[in-house]
């Protein structure tokens, strides 16, 4: 067999070159392929060796990723926030599937993704929460509010500032009707003073850190003109032309 294959060289060198030469770039990109599954082996070892064992999770987020139903654990902080409440004994972390649960008094939890075609339609609502509010779009919140027409429930949004701009900054700054709660990075004993000025050594820049960590509304780095400069160009003094 070996002889044939050596005649067949020798009579179409062209093919047999082109031939070697696939076989040469398999093997390669093989190798490479086993070198990243590797490296990425190690990593995710070396991440599950070294988390806190009072924690207990991973999470590998990717950014190509938007679609919330494919989270099927609910966010850890989340629990350690309910944990904090007084009254409260404990809580847990719970995994849903498709985004829904049901509990044993009939109610039930449904986790949307960040979509207005989405997340609109629901009837009988009671409570709806609005996580990361000032990153969410403002037309799901003109979306999901209506939900709460006829039951009269309550509207939740927590997040921390994002900007001078949507829904939630005009929620805190200007709509009434609304309890209002807010904890600086300061009044949260789980977080350290050593941990912010560490983030602002490792090149946190200091508007978004005062965002981050201290609520305040700041300006981003990119504008032009500041939000309240911006606001002073608008007056109800000045009677609107009509023009016929």
């Amino acid at each position: 067999m070996i002889a044939t294959a050596i005649k067949f060289m020798r009579y179409d060198r062209a093919k047999s070159i082109g031939i070697i030469i696939g076989i040469v770039i398999s093997i390669f990109l093989i190798g490479q392929q086993l070198g990243i599954l590797t490296f990425l082996m190690g990593l995710m070892g070396g991440l599950v060796d070294n988390s806190r064992e009072d924690i207990g999770e991973i999470w590998v987020v990717d950014n190509i990723t938007e679609n919330a139903n494919e989270l099927a654990k609910l966010d850890e902080r989340l629990v350690r926030e309910i944990r904090s409440i007084d009254g409260v004994l404990n809580a847990w972390p719970v995994v849903v599937t498709g985004g829904n649960v049901k509990f044993s008094n009939g109610n039930r939890f449904i986790a949307r993704p960040g979509s207005a075609k989405t997340s609109r339609g629901k009837s009988a609502v009671t409570l709806l929460l609005e996580d990361e509010a000032a990153w969410v779009d403002d037309l799901l919140k003109r979306s999901v509010s209506p939900m709460l027409a006829v039951s009269g429930g309550r509207y939740i949004m927590m997040s921390t500032p994002f900007g001078k701009r949507g829904h939630f900054f005009d929620t805190w700054t200007t709509a009434k009707g609304w309890e209002k709660y807010e904890i600086s990075a300061h009044q949260c004993p789980r977080i350290s003073r050593e941990f912010l000025q560490q983030e602002l050594d490792d090149g946190m820049p200091e508007l978004f850190w005062k965002q981050e960590y201290f609520n305040q509304f700041t300006d981003t780095d990119s504008q032009l003109f500041s939000y309240d400069i911006v606001a002073q160009a608008f007056t109800s003094e000045v009677q609107v032309l009509a023009i016929a």
